[in-house]
């Protein structure tokens, strides 16, 4: 690695970024110590981490600590090396930008030019709520996805994971796309997940898949009723559609409808031109879920206001009952032992527990678990949400997926109190009810969608 890089992002993270700097560090040894060897990268870099590997590892956890840290180093060396422009006669020129490249989040660090479509692999899966067990791929540029939505008025909701999502694995993508299918809308899947391996290479990628995702909502001529929902890094992929296709349309007001953004992305993007992070120049309306504020490498989602109503869960910092630091003993132990399973299981609930819950409080308001009513307050900025210090009395409002009640020229912050346990009602008075008819719920409208309106009754029947 240059030595000029490897300084810069030093005088940067001094202190802050310390687990990000160690990584950086081991890649410069590993990558030093080939070329004195061999003056080349002719070996494969996944066997320059085997080299890393401690020998107390058992057999199973160093291959697949070698398969992380070869994939980890082979997308890194692409990223710095890569940086070459290249133009879509469509979706336009991904040429470096400076916004792109800010010195003031660290991108001028890690500066890479975004993946191809083609290397991308991005895959629109749409499923409608006519007949909720079919999905189709959506293709730009097909007839037969535009005639899907010919002659229909449904509301459209495309869902973006964020950085490691996929959804063949992961059952909140599957309940956020059935409880809008049980409301009446078709619902469109984002597939980036060959994109996002490697987190400042995704940051690079976003401004495509948004752009591809900007290109099809165009094409179907459907941003007047199109809701785009994103999670984490997929929250800036809504923004980023949105921002095309105001240049595509020559707007200067947002032409795609509404945006919800669950704990946008905080690293790589705060402190950074509003341009390229979810803000409400994107959408008519923007609405926000903020439950892991990204301050002193704890947390993953912004510390800043980004939409036009924004809910700050619990102060939009630490979630109830989610650990505040990772148990290094029991990731040490699990380690040495090869159980790499357990080991992703605990950093996923000991580091991104608060920025999951985001997504969890919005499939239980979504499918009407909880009325999560949040009063006015300044939040924000990585501090503890403060009461408005006037004579007049706090505005108040829910949060409510189904039904947005945000308004285009709102701008306000609520504050949201939770507990830690699903489906988070601080209501103690409905809490048990809804806790048994919690599963049965999820269960019948997840694909029993014939059944939704008297099942949908039922339960409010039960718990009002």
């Amino acid at each position: 690695m240059n030595l000029k890089i490897l300084s810069t992002f030093t005088h940067h993270v001094h202190q802050k970024n310390a687990f990000v700097f160690v990584i950086i560090h081991l890649y410069s040894v590993v990558t030093c110590q080939d070329t004195q060897q061999n003056n080349s990268f002719s070996r494969p870099i996944s066997s320059r981490a085997d080299g890393l590997l401690p020998a107390l590892l058992t057999g199973r956890a160093q291959d697949v600590l070698a398969s992380t840290l070869g994939t980890f180093f082979s997308s890194l060396d692409s990223c710095l090396v890569n940086r070459s422009p290249w133009n879509d006669p469509e979706l336009g020129s991904f040429a470096p930008d400076p916004k792109y490249c800010d010195a003031r989040c660290l991108r001028n660090v890690f500066c890479c030019s975004p993946e191809k479509p083609d290397d991308l692999g991005v895959q629109f899966l749409f499923s409608s709520s006519i007949d909720p067990m079919t999905t189709k791929v959506m293709k730009y540029g097909d007839d037969e996805s535009r005639k899907l939505f010919l002659n229909s008025n449904r509301t459209v909701v495309f869902i973006v994971h964020g950085f490691l999502n996929h959804y063949s694995y992961e059952t909140m993508w599957n309940q956020t796309r059935d409880g809008y299918l049980a409301r009446g809308s078709d619902v469109v899947l984002v597939d980036w997940s060959r994109g996002n391996r490697l987190y400042i290479q995704s940051m690079a990628n976003v401004r495509v898949v948004g752009a591809l995702t900007g290109q099809l909502i165009d094409f179907l001529d459907i941003p007047s009723r199109t809701l785009c929902v994103g999670f984490s890094l997929g929250s800036h992929v809504c923004g980023e559609a949105g921002s095309w296709l105001k240049r595509k349309r020559a707007s200067l007001v947002p032409v795609l409808s509404r945006c919800h953004g669950i704990d946008p992305a905080g690293p790589g993007f705060d402190g950074c031109s509003d341009d390229i992070r979810l803000d409400t120049s994107d959408c008519g309306v923007v609405t926000v879920i903020h439950s892991s504020q990204f301050v002193e490498m704890l947390g993953f989602g912004t510390r800043f206001k980004s939409g036009h109503c924004d809910f700050w869960m619990n102060d939009g910092r630490h979630q109830p009952d989610c650990s505040k630091n990772p148990p290094f003993s029991r990731i040490v132990r699990d380690t040495i032992w090869g159980n790499m399973g357990r080991v992703g299981e605990t950093l996923e609930n000991a580091v991104g527990c608060s920025h999951v819950r985001g997504m969890k409080y919005y499939i239980s308001a979504l499918f009407g678990f909880c009325n999560f009513l949040g009063v006015e307050s300044k939040c924000g900025g990585g501090k503890k949400c403060l009461a408005i210090q006037d004579k007049r009395l706090p505005k108040k409002m829910s949060f409510t997926p189904a039904s947005d009640l945000c308004e285009r020229d709102a701008n306000i912050d609520y504050w949201v109190e939770t507990t830690g346990h699903e489906p988070f009602c601080l209501d103690k008075r409905k809490k048990l009810v809804i806790k048994w008819f919690h599963s049965l719920k999820l269960m019948l409208m997840s694909r029993m969608c014939v059944y939704n309106e008297l099942m949908w009754q039922l339960i409010n029947v039960a718990v009002n």
